[in-house]
């Protein structure tokens, strides 16, 4: 007989994605949704996701000084006792990157939680959950699960909480 699964009553959580943590607006409602404990899980970009990150958000600062911030903020998280997983991006047509490519932009960034964290995630997130065999694989050979808008209730991106602050405070 099989056994029946009530791991399927459990509600999902709901996560966040930071994508614009060095935005000073954007860092600090993250640190009052980070105090209000009310975010389960933080999925982190690093500055190996720099080129993507400036060109769409249009960024004027180096990527040493996009780094350095990242890591002073994300600390501070860390001290406050938040979970941080990775999220990557790599392209929209997962089957348009080579495996080295991946396999240098994975290591980019699990170097950047190592060394400048000193955490190792256990979860990854692709960008636009655009991942191929060779991204599976990747990161079954690193003993990392992939993560997805399915894997959890809501998948938020920080600057749409942000976009949402504002709106409300408009209204006000």
């Amino acid at each position: 007989m099989k056994k029946f699964n009530f791991n399927i009553f459990k509600k999902k959580k709901s996560v966040i994605t930071i994508e614009s943590i060095y935005i000073d607006e954007v860092w600090q409602e993250i640190q009052k949704l980070a105090e209000s404990k009310k975010v389960s899980k933080w999925f982190i970009v690093t500055p190996a996701d720099y080129d993507y990150l400036k060109a769409i958000y249009n960024l004027k600062i180096s990527k040493l000084e996009m780094a350095n911030i990242m890591a002073k903020r994300y600390k501070w998280m860390l001290e406050h006792g938040q979970e941080l997983e990775l999220k990557i991006y790599l392209t929209r047509l997962a089957n348009n990157i080579t495996r080295e490519e991946q396999e240098l932009k994975l290591r980019q960034a699990l170097h950047f939680m190592a060394k400048g964290l000193r955490i190792k995630p256990t979860e990854v997130m692709w960008g636009w959950y655009a991942s191929n065999k060779d991204s599976r694989e990747l990161l079954e050979n690193y003993k990392l699960k992939t993560s997805d808008e399915k894997s959890y209730k809501k998948v938020y991106i920080d600057y749409e909480v942000i976009e949402n602050f504002w709106r409300k405070k408009k209204r006000k």
